[in-house]
């Protein structure tokens, strides 16, 4: 693998510019990679030749303090899109609600539950993508 696309998916600034270390993660494992925010389905086609893997970082917390449940304009449009294009190439990782693959990602070809939006999570998620450690675990969530 040579290069890596990472769309974050997220109506929180502060969870989508926590994704660095995530894309950190990747590059020192020598993979270019790129970080965006949401995408548009003109845009995917457009990126996913260039690119040996698309990782879609869905991120909702639970309601803390206030804001959205569920995904909604920018970052609806963006859950579409995920799954247009590159499916081959694809993993979908929650970094937080375990019930957004079910609500959102059902029929992505790869998804993982990684719960939390932390470096760590990040870290751990790129090490059993590359194999150097299992993964491990079940959803606690009967839907998924």
């Amino acid at each position: 693998m040579r290069k890596a696309l990472i769309v974050g998916i997220s109506p929180s600034t502060a969870d989508y510019d926590d994704l660095i270390t995530l894309k950190e993660a990747f590059e020192r494992r020598g993979i270019e990679t790129e970080l965006i925010r949401n995408v548009w389905y003109e845009d995917l086609i457009a990126r996913e030749r260039e690119v040996d893997l698309i990782v879609y970082a869905p991120i909702l917390r639970h309601h803390h303090p206030m804001g959205p449940l569920a995904f909604s304009a920018e970052e609806a449009s963006a859950c579409w899109s995920a799954l247009t294009a590159g499916r081959d190439k694809t993993v979908v990782a929650s970094f937080g609600s375990p019930y957004l693959i079910a609500d959102y990602f059902d029929m992505a070809p790869v998804a993982i539950n990684a719960y939390s939006n932390v470096p760590a999570s990040h870290e751990a998620f790129v090490r059993a993508l590359f194999g150097e450690i299992p993964f491990n675990g079940v959803a606690p969530v009967d839907n998924l």
